[in-house]
């Protein structure tokens, strides 16, 4: 078992695997409940948000003095909540917003790392000299 972790992809495709299956853990989560984090940088108010099996990042130009952090973990995923979120990004969040489904990220680091792990070298062979 030893000889199976000496190489170094095969860890960093270990290490890949744990993310992708947190990610995909991530991705049931988002159908439920919604995360998020909002952040200020500079003059620019950030929400980092996980909902609707999707990883959102939204910035807009904030007010002067709303400056504050904000955590949530758990607000329940109603269509009410699909609706307001869905409507804010099509009104409010027009400076900068990233959609990524967790599907592309996932599925993506799981075929990485299937190939670091799974891949083994060529041996070399010798030239043959006639």
């Amino acid at each position: 078992m030893r000889e199976f972790f000496k190489r170094w992809r095969r860890k960093v495709g270990c290490i890949t695997l744990v993310i992708a299956l947190t990610l995909m853990g991530m991705w049931v989560r988002s159908g439920f409940v919604c995360d998020f984090v909002v952040f200020y940088v500079g003059d620019y108010s950030c929400v980092a948000g996980s909902v609707n099996n999707q990883v959102r990042l939204w910035s807009w130009k904030s007010e002067p003095g709303s400056e504050s952090f904000d955590f949530r973990l758990g607000v329940k995923v109603t269509d009410g909540l699909r609706n307001q979120l869905d409507q804010q990004q099509e009104d409010t969040f027009e400076d900068f917003v990233l959609i990524m489904p967790y599907w592309r990220l996932t599925i993506s680091l799981t075929l990485l790392s299937a190939y670091l792990i799974l891949w083994t070298p060529r041996k070399r062979t010798e030239p043959h000299h006639a």
